[in-house]
């Protein structure tokens, strides 16, 4: 598969995953339309014992984290170490690459603007961000109208954007690193992307956690 189609793609599935929450949202806001509405000023009550609790699970730590040994990805990263949410998984990405990921919160469990799934790779050299660049602005003529990437950060070694699809938004990037000695790139995952830009900040200081043990 070409780099262009797989752009495309992920133009593809972020829409499709945006429908499906939408769809979501329809169905559990026709549910509630019955419920009694409250004042302008409403006055403390005691919580009823079978009231639904809708904020009791606690969002993810994002801070909560461990190093991950990414020999099992590919023998050339014998010795490398990054940080990453501790239930992340050690996986190959592409050709000698590593990607630590950990499943994010479901479609019902997904609010605007908050975190998505963990998902930052790592691949030997450096990425050519010039086509990477052009391939998403043919992602986004392709897509007639329906994704929209900005480009907020362009630096040499380093581009960050957002990717919209309705009233959704990601956030992307891509950068080189020189780690012992080494022309290394990390990204995160532009068909996820990160859920807000504290969430793409995390995603960056993983990036900079990569290291050779001595």
């Amino acid at each position: 598969m070409s780099q262009n189609e797989i752009i495309s793609l992920a133009a593809l599935l972020f829409s499709s995953s945006i429908t499906a929450s939408s769809l979501v949202a329809c169905k559990s806001s026709e549910a509630t339309t019955t419920a009694p509405t409250t004042s302008s000023a409403p006055t403390p009550v005691a919580p009823q014992a079978n009231a639904p609790v809708l904020a009791t699970k606690p969002a993810a730590a994002p801070h909560d984290v461990a190093d991950f040994d990414l020999s099992s990805a590919d023998p050339s990263w014998k010795g490398w170490v990054a940080q990453g949410v501790k239930d992340a998984k050690v996986m190959q990405d592409g050709y000698k690459g590593a990607r630590l990921a950990a499943n994010g919160p479901n479609i019902l469990e997904q609010t605007p603007g908050g975190d998505q799934g963990f998902d930052v790779s790592f691949e030997w050299g450096k990425g050519d961000l010039k086509s990477l660049k052009k391939n998403i602005l043919l992602g986004d003529k392709n897509s007639n109208g329906q994704v929209k990437n900005v480009f907020t950060k362009e630096e040499p070694g380093a581009i960050e954007w957002t990717t919209e699809v309705g009233t959704s938004k990601a956030y992307n990037f891509e950068m080189h690193m020189k780690v012992a000695g080494k022309d290394v790139t990390c990204k995160n995952n532009y068909m996820i992307g990160a859920g807000n830009e504290a969430q793409r900040a995390r995603f960056i200081e993983t990036c900079k956690s990569l290291h050779k043990k001595s």
